[in-house]
């Protein structure tokens, strides 16, 4: 309990807080931009969906602490799906923070709003947070090259994959075939150079 599961009320509280900014973030984007069913096409929602998933599970650990013993040998399967949501989401969200801010952000399309400094640094801030100081989550490289490393391949791949294809992006399309607006991220066009 003392490392994944605290049982304390401003623990729980703090939980809280990250859920419902968590849920408020997947929220307002899947309401603000077309095409819901695009939402995973996007690095950066791959990092908002592991926090808002792992902030779930880590609420959930702290509401149900005390009716799950742990063996002494390894950890139970919750505590290990909360263990690499929280890899996943630590490491999503800072790759995509530390990748969008000089690589696609502009600030005079943008401006300072809610979503884009929300899932660029806001939910990474709380969950870092939760994970670090309030759960006291170890990080292990195994983690990294086991789970995460291979997630990160497979966005690689999936954004080949849709360059490649006419799938297109509902959120920037248009009919001019003289710009290449269908793709996830300008940054990654696998057909030019």
């Amino acid at each position: 309990p003392e490392t994944f599961a605290p049982a304390s009320c401003l623990a729980f509280l703090y939980k809280c807080i990250v859920v419902g900014a968590s849920v408020g973030t997947v929220a307002y984007r899947i309401l603000e931009r077309p095409g819901p069913e695009f939402y995973l096409a996007f690095f950066t929602n791959w990092g908002v969906a592991s926090c808002l998933l792992y902030s779930v599970c880590s609420t959930f650990n702290t509401i149900f602490s005390a009716r799950t013993p742990q063996p002494e040998e390894r950890a139970g399967c919750r505590i290990r799906i909360t263990w690499v949501l929280f890899e996943l989401a630590a490491h999503f969200s800072l790759l995509a923070s530390v990748l969008y801010w000089p690589l696609v952000y502009e600030p005079d399309e943008d401006g300072y709003d809610y979503l884009p400094i929300a899932e660029h640094g806001g939910l990474l801030i709380f969950v870092l947070i939760d994970g670090m100081i309030v759960d006291r989550i170890p990080l292990r490289w195994m983690h990294f090259f086991g789970i995460v490393w291979p997630l990160e391949m497979l966005f690689v791949v999936w954004s080949y994959v849709h360059s490649l294809t006419d799938i297109g992006n509902p959120q920037t399309s248009d009919n001019d075939p003289e710009t290449n607006d269908d793709l996830i991220y300008p940054e990654l066009d696998w057909q030019n150079d």
